[in-house]
Formats: structure tokens, C-alpha cells, sequence
């Protein structure tokens, strides 16, 4: 859900800027990052092997495969 949060929020200061006092004015006196996403091998890591997954992908133990001991959070 947050990728589309932050996608949203783009949406809304793209849409809005030049149009909306606030929200030009906020982006004229900000430096706005929008980052979506911060963790690309865990969501991977939720679509293709276990949708419990909460960390990166890091091989931690060098078994060349993953286990729940592997990643961090």
C-alpha cells in the first residue's frame, strides 16, 4: 500500500502544482523526494516465495539460497 500512497501523493502535487496556491507554494519553498519504495528484493521476495516476508534478501549464512534466517530488517 505505501508505493501507491506515494505514487498518489505525486499524482496530487503534479496535478495541483500551478493550479493550487498551497501546493505550488509548497513545492516552491520544499525539496519534495518521493521515494516509493526501499526494499525491491523483499517485495519480490512476497510475490514469488513467502508472503510473510519483511526483509531484504541478503544471503547471510552464503548458502546460495533463502532461509528464514537470511535478510535484515
Amino acid at each position: 500500500m505505501s508505493v501507491e500512497v506515494v505514487m498518489d501523493i505525486i499524482d496530487y502535487l503534479t496535478d495541483h502544482y500551478g493550479t493550487l496556491p498551497e501546493v505550488t507554494s509548497a513545492v516552491d519553498s520544499y525539496g519534495v523526494w518521493c521515494v516509493p519504495m526501499v526494499n525491491p528484493d523483499g517485495v519480490d521476495a512476497v510475490f514469488t516465495f513467502d508472503q510473510d516476508w519483511r526483509k531484504n534478501t541478503l544471503d547471510n549464512d552464503g548458502s546460495g539460497t533463502r532461509t528464514a534466517g537470511d535478510g535484515v530488517d
